[in-house]
């Protein structure tokens, strides 16, 4: 496994400047970077689908009030930071969500997908 892994290591390493230390070093610093940018360039797409979104001003305003309209219909106290970061308060908006959007499905982490984002975009403006 050495001799397959050694050039794709020192390539990584070369190409991000990186200071090359033992092998087992080497080897977890190539790792992290490959788990990292997957993710990396997940989170860039999902941002860059509402970028888009918000970027048509009508969309954008319709979007908000219907989130202000999630938001209210939910009862939380945004006046309380403190409870703004709680779980239960994100259970509690999702489940509003769901039961003014009952036909689109909310997917967990594992499952989100760059169009889920659309989905659920069209869903809250058509409403």
């Amino acid at each position: 496994m050495d001799r397959i892994t050694t050039s794709p290591i020192t390539d990584f390493l070369n190409q991000h400047e990186i200071k090359s230390e033992s092998e087992s070093n080497n080897f977890e610093k190539f790792c992290n970077y490959s788990i990292i940018s997957k993710e990396y360039k997940k989170i860039n797409l999902f941002c860059d689908n509402i970028i888009n979104i918000l970027n048509d001003p009508d969309n954008s305003l319709e979007l908000f009030n219907n989130v202000l309209k999630i938001i209210d219909k939910s009862g939380i106290d945004i006046n309380n930071q403190k409870l703004l970061y709680q779980k239960s308060n994100t259970d509690l908006l999702l489940s509003t969500y769901k039961s003014i959007y009952p036909k689109v499905k909310v997917g967990t982490e594992t499952e989100e997908k760059p169009e889920a984002i659309e989905l659920t975009r069209n869903s809250i403006i058509s409403k």
